[in-house]
């Protein structure tokens, strides 16, 4: 499944995040990589529906994923896993 953002557009006071274009090939891994306050953690938020973005829009699977209802967003929260989950299973050596 294909995760997709067009014209990506994000405010807050003082913040402003402006993405063009988001493309996350399904089955790959993808990184978003950039300096502090460059708005990672705020890009992710609005691919995820957590947050609702300004303008533009996200599609997943070619389909509008238009953020949900407040129920729905704290399903979404629920299942995101503790810090350092996914990584548990790497050892240091």
């Amino acid at each position: 499944m294909n995760l997709r953002a067009q014209d990506l557009h994000f405010t807050r006071p003082g913040f402003e995040l402006l993405v063009p274009a988001f493309s996350a090939p399904g089955g790959e891994l993808t990184a978003i990589v950039g300096p502090n306050g460059a708005g990672k953690p705020t890009l992710l938020h609005c691919l995820r529906g957590l947050w609702r973005p300004s303008g533009g829009r996200v599609l997943l699977a070619r389909r509008h994923a238009a953020a949900p209802g407040a129920s729905a967003r704290a399903r979404r929260r629920h299942r995101l896993p503790a810090a350092g989950e996914p990584f548990r299973q790497f050892r240091a050596k």
